[in-house]
């Protein structure tokens, strides 16, 4: 209901006939009115339009501060922002999209895989996105990594993709290192895997593993940490 009352209010405000556009538009500045209700509760504030208004106000000080710093924001995929399987959904779950891996792995043939969002990703990455820049850094493959990507990021808000290849082996296994990708700028690791997330320290932040839990708040409470991470 909130979503389609947003789309009616930005069709009318901006004269747009397209409901994506103003979805589009919008969404970002609902997922940060979120997160602000979200340290109301925290902080045992009541809840108000002046606390969602308020951190969107405040956001334009981090922005310029990213811009200063050349802050980069680098994302994990699987089950940090998506968690796939193959070849079919769970009973129930209506939330997904399928896509055609043509090299699963090394030799094989061509696989669809059946891929769930994390709950609030495309708001996460569009609010994310406008104030940081995005890269993904994935241990998964660039063929099953872009697959998921040109769905997931159709805007191409995420700038950079950095696969397996650019990760270091570790018992059967791949972690990131950051000081492995080009020096853009100040880059800070968001990942569901300890290990990478120990390597890069301080500049990284643990997530929950996603494993597809509708009900999961972890985003909105991430981006929060990240607002006032970069707000200190």
């Amino acid at each position: 209901f909130v979503k389609n009352a947003i789309c009616w209010f930005g069709q009318r405000l901006f004269g747009a006939k397209d409901p994506n556009f103003t979805r589009q538009l919008l969404m970002p500045l609902l997922f940060l009115a979120s997160v602000s209700l979200q340290i109301n509760l925290v902080k045992g504030l009541p809840h108000s339009l002046h606390g969602g208004l308020e951190i969107v106000r405040g956001t334009q000080e981090i922005k310029d501060r990213a811009a200063k710093h050349r802050l980069i924001l680098v994302l994990d995929l699987d089950e940090t922002l998506i968690y796939s399987r193959d070849p079919n959904p769970p009973a129930g779950h209506t939330n997904f999209f399928t896509v055609m891996v043509t090299e699963l792995y090394v030799g094989a043939d061509g696989a669809h895989i059946f891929v769930q969002p994390r709950p609030h990703v495309a708001e996460f990455i569009a609010a994310a996105g406008s104030i940081f820049t995005l890269y993904v850094y994935t241990a998964g493959r660039k063929a099953y990594a872009d697959a998921i990507l040109d769905v997931l990021d159709p805007q191409r808000l995420v700038k950079k993709r950095f696969y397996r290849d650019s990760c270091v082996p570790k018992n059967r296994s791949f972690v990131k290192n950051l000081k492995r990708l080009p020096n853009d700028g100040q880059m800070f690791l968001l990942d569901d895997n300890a290990d990478s997330v120990r390597i890069n320290s301080p500049n990284a932040m643990l997530i929950k593993p996603f494993e597809g839990d509708l009900q999961d708040r972890e985003l909105p409470a991430v981006f929060s940490k990240l607002l006032n991470l970069y707000r200190s």
